[in-house]
C-alpha cells in the first residue's frame, strides 16, 4: 500500500472543515455524515461491503457471490427484446 498523502488531503477543504449532516452543502455523500434513514441505510450497506471485500482479501479467499448478476444474462446493445 502506498503511504497517505497529506498533501492531497489537505487541499479538500471539506475534509477540513467540522463533519456536516445536510446534502445541502453541496459535499460529495462520502465526506459527510449520513442524512435520513435512506443515507444511513446506504452507508451501512457500503461499509458491510467494503468490510466483507477487507475479510476477503485477509483470508486470502476469491470473491464467488458477487456480483449478483451473472454476464451473460445482461442484455447487450444489439439484443432483440420480445415485448
Amino acid at each position: 500500500m502506498k503511504p497517505m498523502n497529506v498533501e492531497y488531503l489537505m487541499m479538500d477543504a471539506s475534509i477540513l472543515l467540522p463533519p456536516t449532516g445536510t446534502p445541502l452543502t453541496g459535499i460529495d455523500f462520502v465526506k459527510r455524515l449520513p442524512c435520513g434513514d435512506v443515507e444511513k441505510t446506504r452507508r451501512a450497506i457500503r461499509v458491510f461491503f467494503m468490510l466483507r471485500s477487507l475479510s476477503l482479501q485477509l483470508r486470502g479467499q476469491p470473491e464467488t457471490q458477487l456480483p449478483l448478476t451473472r454476464e451473460e444474462d445482461l442484455i447487450k446493445t444489439d439484443d432483440v427484446l420480445d415485448l
